[in-house]
């Protein structure tokens, strides 16, 4: 994650279990955040563990910002511009990435075409490493103790298509505190614990901006989220197609109206 200046404290780091210095960093992503946003979560990590995090950061970032449902988010153009003000080589990821886009149409469960997006690839592997830092940082502040070292961590995406409901059925099974952080810029759901599992195996929900999902898992429940998630992938081309036009089911809102996206990026 993004290094920030402050005063170094000599500690045990709960991400390596090392004796080193130690800087206060944030367990969401500052940069998910708005000027002026002072509601975030920090711990102490060392700045080895903390290296390197900067462009899984920013990938995670750019997939949240640039998320079908993300437009709602009161904080949405600050950071689409935050985006397209960041480099010169940003923008050109972010032109040819639309110039290479895919039409796609969002239809009702009868087939009636109600809005149209593009769709184009974004290598989410990044993101995901972020993520996974992040279920590591909650699950330090959550349980108070770290996560043991070598313990597998997993985190796959939930579809627009099938988030409020994935996210309704799971809030029925028994979990910990549900937890905010800022203007809806993180919310996440612990399950930590699990009937049967040692206290390595956890679930969290994670939603950003109150509309992108993931779901991750650590222990023994990060590798049937890690196949799941390469499962998904696997069926990423088998979508319904109406002569050539990739079609998407859109997801209901809450009212129970459909969803219309805007005409912009989706990123899958």
């Amino acid at each position: 994650m993004p290094k920030r200046k402050s005063k170094e404290n000599s500690g045990l780091c709960p991400f390596c279990h090392r004796e080193k210095n130690l800087n206060e960093e944030h367990v969401i992503p500052d940069t998910l955040f708005s000027p002026g946003d002072t509601d975030k979560l920090v711990i102490n990590i060392c700045h080895q563990c903390n290296n390197g995090m900067s462009a899984a950061v920013r990938d995670l970032r750019n997939l949240i910002a640039l998320g079908l449902e993300s437009l709602s988010h009161p904080d949405a153009i600050h950071h689409l511009r935050k985006i397209v003000d960041t480099n010169e080589a940003t923008k050109i990821w972010l032109k040819k990435a639309i110039d290479d886009a895919e039409e796609v149409d969002f239809v009702t469960e009868d087939g009636i075409v109600i809005g149209q997006a593009l769709a184009t690839e974004f290598n989410k592997e990044p993101a995901r490493k972020a993520l996974a830092q992040i279920v590591r940082g909650l699950y330090f502040v959550t349980t108070g103790t770290p996560l043991p070292y070598g313990v597998p961590i997993s985190v796959m995406e939930i579809p627009i298509t099938g988030a409020r409901q994935f996210v309704q059925n799971m809030t029925q099974i028994e979990h910990g505190e549900i937890e905010s952080r800022g203007s809806n810029v993180a919310t996440w759901v612990p399950y930590t614990d699990l009937p049967g599992q040692g206290a390595e195996t956890t679930a969290w929900i994670l939603i950003f901006w109150n509309s992108i999902c993931f779901f991750g898992g650590t222990g023994a429940y990060a590798q049937p989220i890690e196949t799941m998630w390469q499962e998904g992938l696997d069926n990423a081309d088998n979508a319904t197609r109406i002569d050539g036009r990739r079609q998407i089911l859109s997801p209901r809102q809450p009212n129970g109206q459909y969803y219309v996206p805007p005409y912009l990026a989706e990123y899958t």
